[in-house]
């Protein structure tokens, strides 16, 4: 999708983009009796792939600006 470390607001100031990962004591194990999901879903190295890419603004927050994959809504 083309989103990089070194991307930049319109004011030229850097704001990297990419997908979140999260990782710690207060994030899930996997997915229940489902090894597959869950094996897609986090790596070797405990890192949760969450699907949303974010920018990392100037004052610290992050803002997401995009699905790794889209997601439909089914009535």
């Amino acid at each position: 999708m083309q989103y990089t470390t070194t991307d930049k607001d319109e004011y030229g100031n850097v704001t990297p983009r990419g997908e979140l990962l999260l990782r710690g004591n207060a994030v899930t194990i996997g997915y229940y009796k489902e090894t597959v999901k869950t094996d897609e879903a986090i790596n070797q190295e405990g890192w949760l792939h969450t699907g949303d890419i974010v920018r990392l603004n100037p004052n610290g927050s992050i803002s997401i600006i995009d699905r790794k994959k889209n997601i439909f809504k089914l009535a």
